[in-house]
């Protein structure tokens, strides 16, 4: 009797040690080959970053920038959001929303009009000229053009009042 509880307690320990080496293994495996997402991808623009958006006049209050690109499945996915921040920032309430695309502007206006999204103000900017390495991105800048806040890429669509509530200071 004796010799069947202390081979159950061996056997037990022994299980115990290699399920503990087991979970040590997979997280050094884990950190080694899938490092953690930056919140910033490199070489993307980030808050405290100027950007000149050429011909675009900025101010006053902040101006909201949607940076997006013809074709992108991230940016279709995305004109909810966008569309609720439009309503949000209507004029006289302090937050101007413009567009930037590459391309001609004639052709962003017509897919931003694809999109549901009404902007009178279109520019046409190269990305990577506003350090912007991957669409959709939205920027909210102030007077001068400096980056106060950034979000990359789609968002998860419960956070659609946070963001709107972030760029428009909850008006």
């Amino acid at each position: 009797m004796k010799y069947e509880i202390g081979r159950s307690v061996g056997v037990m320990a022994n299980v115990g040690l290699a399920v503990l080496c087991l979970t040590v293994s997979a997280a050094v495996v884990k950190r080694v080959f899938w490092e953690a997402r930056p919140q910033v991808p490199p070489g993307q623009v980030k808050a405290g970053d100027r950007v000149v958006i050429p011909n675009a006049k900025l101010g006053p209050g902040d101006t909201a920038v949607l940076v997006l690109r013809e074709g992108c499945p991230y940016c279709k996915a995305s004109a909810p959001l966008y569309k609720q921040l439009l309503d949000a920032a209507r004029p006289g309430r302090g937050t101007r929303v413009i567009a930037a695309l590459p391309g001609p502007v004639e052709s962003a206006r017509k897919y931003l009009a694809s999109l549901g999204l009404d902007i009178s103000d279109v520019y046409e900017v190269r990305l990577g000229q506003i350090h912007v390495r991957g669409t959709p991105t939205l920027l909210l800048l102030n007077e001068a053009g400096v980056v106060k806040r950034a979000w990359f890429g789609q968002q998860p669509a419960g956070q659609n009042a946070a963001i709107i509530r972030g760029i428009t200071g909850g008006n």
